[in-house]
Formats: C-alpha cells, sequence, structure tokens
C-alpha cells in the first residue's frame, strides 16, 4: 500500500507531539519528585494514594482535636486548683473566726476577708478561655455562668451539658466540667461553696460571736466547704483520665500517620536515577522523530530523480 506524503507528515507531527508529552511528562515527574500526580498516571496507585491521603487527613483532624482538648482540660485543671485554693483559705478562716478569744471588730475584719475570697472564687469560676468563651457555663459558653442576683445570693445561668471531641473512631473525650459540678455540688449534698461562705459570714458576725445554738449549723457548713473541695477533686480525677487517654490516642493517630506516609512513597515518588534514564531516552526518540520529520519534510521530487 503506498503511503501518501500527507499521511507521511501528520504521522511524523503526531509521532512529535507524542514524544513532546512524554519528555514534558518525565521533567514533571523530576520537578515534583512524584511518578503519580493524576489517576491517569497510574489509576491503581492513585486510588491507594486517595485513601492513605484521606485516612492522614482524618488523623490531622483527631490531633487537632487532642490538642484542643488538651489545652481545654490543663487550664481546667489549673482553675479547679484554684478554686481549692480559694476554698482552702475560706476554710481556715472560717475555723479561726469561731474563736471566743475573737471579737467581734476581729470578726468583722474575718467577715471582710471572705468577701474577698468569694469575689476572687466567683471571678475564676467566670473565667473565659483564650477565644472568650466561658469555661465553667456548659455548653453555654458565650453567658456568663455565675451572677449575683441582686440579693447577695450567687445564681448559675450555664447548663450541665457536656463539650466533647472526636479523638479517634468512635471515641469522644469530655473538654469541660460544668460550673454546677465544680461549684454548686458539694459531695455532702449541702449548701454550694457561695452560700456556705455567705451564711457563715452572717453568723460569725453575729454580736457576741457564734451562738452555741449556732455551732452545729456553723460546723456544718466546714463540712459543706470540705464537700466542695472533695467535689473539686473528683473533677480534677475526671481531667485527669481524659488526658491520659489524649496520652495514649496523639502518638498512636502521629505512628499510624508516619506508617501511611511510607505506604505512599513508593507508590508516589519516583526513582530519580530511572527517571533520569527515562526522560535521557524519550528525549533521544524526540530528536530523532524531529530529524526524521525535517528530512522527509525537506524531500522533493528530484530527491527520487
Amino acid at each position: 500500500m503506498r503511503v501518501s506524503t500527507n499521511q507521511l507528515y501528520y504521522q511524523n507531527t503526531n509521532n512529535i507531539s507524542q514524544s513532546q508529552n512524554k519528555v514534558t511528562q518525565s521533567l514533571e515527574q523530576i520537578s515534583s519528585g512524584k511518578r503519580v500526580v493524576t489517576a491517569g498516571d497510574d489509576p491503581v496507585a492513585m486510588v491507594a494514594i486517595d485513601n492513605l491521603n484521606h485516612q492522614n487527613a482524618q488523623l490531622d483532624q483527631y490531633l487537632s482535636n487532642i490538642i484542643y482538648a488538651q489545652n481545654r482540660l490543663a487550664s481546667t485543671e489549673d482553675l479547679i486548683q484554684g478554686a481549692q485554693d480559694y476554698i482552702g483559705m475560706a476554710n481556715e478562716r472560717l475555723l479561726y473566726a469561731n474563736s471566743g478569744a475573737l471579737s467581734d471588730l476581729d470578726k468583722q475584719a474575718i467577715s471582710n476577708e471572705l468577701d474577698q475570697i468569694k469575689q476572687g472564687l466567683l471571678e475564676l469560676a467566670n473565667s473565659k478561655d483564650e477565644s472568650g468563651n466561658y469555661i465553667f457555663a456548659g455548653s453555654q459558653t458565650d453567658t456568663i455562668p455565675f451572677v449575683d442576683d441582686g440579693t447577695g445570693v450567687i445564681i448559675y445561668q450555664g447548663d450541665d451539658l457536656n463539650r466533647q471531641l472526636n479523638v479517634a473512631d468512635g471515641v469522644t473525650v469530655t473538654t469541660n466540667v460544668s460550673g454546677s459540678d465544680a461549684f454548686l455540688s458539694p459531695i455532702n449534698g449541702g449548701l454550694d461553696v457561695f452560700a456556705a461562705i455567705t451564711r457563715a459570714q452572717e453568723l460569725m458576725t453575729t454580736p457576741g460571736g457564734i451562738a452555741q445554738l449556732d455551732q452545729a449549723e456553723y460546723a456544718t457548713l466546714l463540712d459543706d466547704l470540705t464537700g466542695t473541695m472533695d467535689a473539686l477533686d473528683v473533677n480534677r480525677s475526671k481531667i485527669g483520665s481524659q488526658l491520659q487517654r489524649l496520652d495514649y490516642y496523639q502518638p498512636a493517630h502521629q505512628e499510624n500517620q508516619l506508617l501511611n506516609a511510607r505506604a505512599i512513597a513508593p507508590l508516589q515518588d519516583i526513582d530519580f536515577a530511572q527517571a533520569i534514564s527515562e526522560f535521557e531516552r524519550q528525549s533521544l526518540a524526540m530528536q530523532a522523530a524531529t530529524q526524521s520529520f525535517a528530512k522527509i519534510n525537506s524531500t522533493t521530487l528530484f530527491d527520487y530523480i
């Protein structure tokens, strides 16, 4: 079968175009270090790479949640420790105030100190995180949790809901302690810490000292402070358990990411020595095709006479 000049022309231009595409592809692979960039490069490998990248993206989200939870829980634990320090000071002042050797003026001074302790405790209970969210408000993070109702009674405006984050497949951790659990629920079921301190101030500032009939109530108020301390200890223990879980999952996720990266490398990355050799081979093929085309394109009828 005879091949026309036009057929030879288009055949050679097509060969040159294909050679140029292969050279360009080789250059891109060498430049990026990637053998597989699109599904067209290797469909099977691309599916595996996409799956592994998706796993790593999910692990990134889990790790981000873990860091957030660690920071939030650590801050909450520090605040609970601060609250226990305040309550410990209040407990000491209540014990000291129940001394018959003190004057009414002395007891009034102690009551004034307790006002400062209550104020410090209230400010701590209304602490915000770095994003401006109230830490002890439950899920009502934009609502100040503890306020004075105008009569000296501290009321709670938050809720008891737990805020949770996913930190692994099917695994969540609680990232908060509600203000109700922290400050309003003493283990002994007595008055909350604010009410207990306020009532103790009323008793200690009674002219002539705490009456004998009021001693039992005063002792109960001390128990209420201890009950709040115990409740805070329970919450600190819960925080510690959550932090331990996070300490387990964090390195596990990081190890899985490393394993995934190692699995992706042979699927995606090029062998530079092989890639350079292939580039040189394709460059020679393109050069040969170009020279052949130039020779055929310059042939005239006189070359056959």
